[in-house]
């Protein structure tokens, strides 16, 4: 058994996240394939990944022969570098006799490391391979050798974290934590740190030598200075090793490397690829280029690991970032300036194609997320040029994937920068650009900013004879009154906005002397009844707010919209409905689990830990409150405000009634529940549930004909009100006559219809009438 390797190559360091790469090279080796080129970009872990192919196929009995190339210029020496390895050759006059000869005799597997300067020797492989058959090649290089037989595999970056909480699945992250305890031994994750080592290794995007020079800087910076300093990987991360050659002690000198290995031709376009920010399709480049010549010339880039394919079934491609710095470091000011105007239009049209009808917005926040960082990128240039027009333009279509992703910090900051521009002869633009600001304050809860936003969008869009926007004033104007505890004015604001939208509605199309569709005022109708129930929770009006509801659910399904997820479940538990609101919640938390979509899942979790705590689950109930505290990215609109409102008295209850400590464990359990298990103990919930309504239901009477079942259990005060409700008599008059508050009132209402398992007022007159109580 023998196994030659270069002096630089003597020690086998650890190898993370690379069990499927080494198991399916060796795949490729025993199957007998006699060429395959390694490829990657500089610092992916190329030879760290070849050292262990070479040490597997060693204990395997096979003799392995590395040879490193990174010195040698001249293609013509290739051939006489390996030759002088190979220890006790004899030398003949070729060098490649010499190989031939030395490798002949037994199973040999050469491994050739850093062969993209080279290229030109890539003929001299296959003279090499001809002559000798019982030798297997295995190059590494940035770059393909170009040659039919060769067998390619691209080598990715390493795995990044899922999550928070799956810190430890990730290989980049095992790499951080390896690295970081070579200078600091005691080096653990832990909450507190968590958080920035997830954004650490995101923001190197799993380059395995960006990772390693970043551990090493903590010799010097915590941790925390350490990620702020990762908007500018190049001249930050640099290390002294003393082992390892020049390209790579700093990322800039790795990067320099394969940046001198390209044309003049293929360096342009490499810097025209870097004005994008992430990903982009062919369509895009095209854009920029403005000439479809540009796509014959991308291939060397792919082929140079200066842009990487990403999966999926549409053609993107992305740009490392450490590449994308050092090609924006080369363009000069008037091309750069030319080509991020086109850049700036092309994602205008993106973002402006983002408001065409769509089944909602999940589903548009799904389609244009990949292009979202170039939009984000062209409403910035747009902004720091002055370009009111275009900037103002982006606000409407971009604002439909700040929603669903929650990005409203970053939303409120660009809309109020491009609000903020000169724009002379552009107030038709006002009212969309303020609508954009509002969805970002709702997010955010910024709610009396919120407010005075909301009147000034009526007032511009009336000035403007804008309908849609003045409807969506409208309605953004009934939830301010809502906020400010107005809430009888907030439910006669929505009324109006319904009727109003009715009778647009009224009006054929090719008739209205207005542009606004049929389904932007039936989303705006859903809207306001959905935004309705809130004040009516608050005025304890439980059964206007489930008519509400419903109406909302009916005009959504006649308009079509698969993912609209109502209040129902809420109107549920304040009306005592417990089941009903869990088997709800249960339904939203599947759908929510599989479009992925974690700030509206927080939502129906929390809701769920408020059904928990009413049906005397305590523990589970504070598991899921914790929970959804890692998830939430903040609760968007009135929902999340006033989901907060009960949250936090429920919980203070909870901790109450508990004790801290019980609390404190239940709340450390639920931080750790991920989202499967909190879904399975959700299901678990609900099933025990519908089993304590089949043994209710079958078990037998306990007194004569008329007699109540158990179940009931109404008190004599409940009794009372039932009366009053089979009368007809609504909350307030019910509590007049009592001598109690309307609040009060309307819980016993809740208390009898949940008992009872009934809907409404409606089914609890007809059961009062057949069993006659009190």
């Amino acid at each position: 058994m023998e196994t030659v390797l270069t002096a630089s190559h003597s020690l086998i360091t650890p190898v993370y996240g690379r069990t499927r790469e080494l198991q399916t090279l060796m795949r490729m080796l025993r199957n007998g394939t006699r060429l395959v080129t390694l490829r990657g970009p500089g610092g992916i872990g190329k030879t760290a990944l070849a050292q262990h192919i070479a040490h597997a196929v060693q204990q395997a009995g096979d003799r392995v022969v590395f040879v490193d190339l990174a010195t040698i210029r001249d293609a013509h020496q290739v051939l006489d570098t390996i030759a002088a390895t190979l220890p006790a050759a004899d030398r003949q006059e070729t060098a490649l006799r010499t190989i031939v000869s030395a490798l002949a005799n037994r199973p040999t597997l050469l491994i050739l490391d850093n062969f993209e300067q080279i290229l030109d020797a890539a003929g001299d492989l296959l003279e090499l391979l001809a002559a000798a058959d019982t030798v297997q090649l295995l190059v590494t290089s940035r770059t393909v050798l170009g040659l039919h037989d060769e067998h390619e595999y691209p080598l990715e970056p390493l795995s990044l974290p899922a999550s928070l909480e799956r810190l430890e699945d990730s290989a980049a992250v095992e790499m951080f934590v390896h690295r970081v305890q070579a200078v600091q031994p005691e080096f653990q994750i832990t909450p507190e740190n968590a958080q920035e080592v997830a954004a650490l290794v995101n923001a190197l995007e799993g380059v395995p030598l960006a990772i390693e020079l970043a551990a090493a800087r903590l010799r010097s910076y915590t941790l925390t200075d350490l990620v702020h300093h990762l908007d500018h990987p190049l001249a930050f991360l640099k290390a002294d090793f003393r082992d390892r050659p020049e390209r790579l002690r700093s990322l800039r000198a790795t990067v320099q490397w394969s940046y001198d290995l390209l044309g003049d031709g293929d360096r342009e376009v490499f810097e025209c690829c870097a004005v994008f920010e992430g990903s982009f399709t062919p369509e895009a480049l095209v854009a920029v280029w403005r000439h479809s010549a540009i796509l014959d010339r991308v291939d060397a880039l792919l082929e140079h690991s200066f842009l990487q394919r990403q999966a999926g079934s549409t053609t993107r491609w992305k740009m490392l970032q450490p590449l994308r710095e050092h090609a924006l470091e080369k363009l000069d000011a008037r091309t750069t300036h030319t080509w991020r105007d086109r850049h700036a239009q092309y994602y205008l049209t993106i973002a402006v194609e983002a408001l065409e009808p769509h089944a909602g917005f999940h589903m548009i926040a799904q389609q244009y997320a990949p292009d979202y960082p170039n939009m984000r990128e062209g409403l910035t240039w747009a902004i720091e040029h002055q370009q009111a027009e275009v900037a103002l333009r982006y606000l409407p279509g971009i604002s439909r994937i700040w929603i669903p992703f929650g990005l409203f910090q970053e939303g409120l900051r660009l809309s109020q920068r491009a609000l903020a521009l000169p724009a002379p002869g552009l107030d038709y633009l006002r009212p969309h650009a303020l609508h954009a600001v509002l969805e970002c304050l709702l997010g955010l809860g910024l709610y009396e900013t919120f407010t005075s936003v909301a009147r000034e969008l009526l007032e511009v869009s009336q000035a403007q004879g804008d309908i849609s926007e003045e409807l969506t004033g409208c309605l953004a104007v009934a939830l301010g009154e809502h906020w400010a505890g107005r809430n009888e004015d907030a439910v006669r604001t929505s009324h109006g906005l319904i009727r109003r939208c009715e009778q647009l509605l009224t009006v054929p199309p090719e008739q209205r002397p207005f542009s606004v569709t049929d389904g932007w005022l039936r989303m705006t109708i859903i809207n306001a009844l959905n935004n309705a129930v809130f004040p009516l929770l608050e005025l304890g009006e439980y059964e206007q707010a489930l008519h509400f509801t419903e109406a909302a659910e009916k005009w959504a399904r006649q308009s079509g919209v698969p993912d609209y997820i109502s209040c129902l479940a809420l109107v549920q538990y304040h009306m005592g409905l417990y089941r009903e609101a869990a088997q709800t919640l249960l339904s939203n938390i599947h759908f929510y689990l599989e479009k992925e979509f974690w700030a509206e899942l927080a939502a129906q979790v929390k809701e769920f830990g408020l059904v928990l705590a009413a049906q005397d689950e305590p523990k589970l109930a504070v598991q899921f409150f914790s929970f959804t505290h890692r998830l939430e990215h903040g609760l968007t609109g009135a929902v999340g405000r006033y989901i907060t409102m009960l949250f936090d008295r429920v919980l203070a209850e909870l901790r109450q009634n508990m004790g801290d400590g019980a609390y404190q464990q239940a709340w450390q359990e639920g931080a750790y529940l991920t989202p499967e298990e909190m879904r399975r103990k959700a299901e678990a919930f609900v099933q025990s549930l519908q089993e304590q309504d089949q043994r209710e239901n079958t078990a037998p009477a306990s007194g004569g004909p008329g007699a109540h079942t158990p179940s009931h259990g109404l008190t004599a005060r409940e009794v009372e009100v039932l009366a009053l409700v089979a009368q007809g008599h609504p909350d307030r008059r019910i509590a007049k006559l009592l001598g109690i508050s309307p609040a009060t009132a309307s819980k016993h209402v809740a208390n009898v219809l949940g008992k009872l398992g009934m809907r409404n007022r409606v089914e609890l007159a007809r059961w009062a009438m057949q069993h006659e109580p009190g």
